[in-house]
């Protein structure tokens, strides 16, 4: 006796996202706002991870400017 459910598959734009978020954080964002309104278009599932790559890709790349930002300021301004 088998019972099938039909459950929603993960968009993959936002799995993909989410996942690039931890590696290439700016792409991370980029496909994560890309892949919300596929998500909201298509009833799949995904839209919690295509939240969370878009806020971990901005954190991560606006942390990395600042700390581009700092590190130049500090290296530069030695005279």
């Amino acid at each position: 006796m088998s019972t099938s459910t039909s459950t929603a598959r993960f968009n993959t734009t936002a799995v993909v996202a989410f996942v690039l978020s931890f590696f290439i954080p700016i792409l991370g964002l980029i496909l994560g706002v890309l892949a919300l309104p596929k998500v909201a278009a298509s009833g799949e599932r995904g839209s919690g991870l295509a939240k969370w790559a878009i806020a971990l890709g901005l954190i991560v790349t606006v942390s990395w400017i600042l700390q581009f930002t700092v590190w130049h300021w500090i290296v530069f301004s030695w005279d």
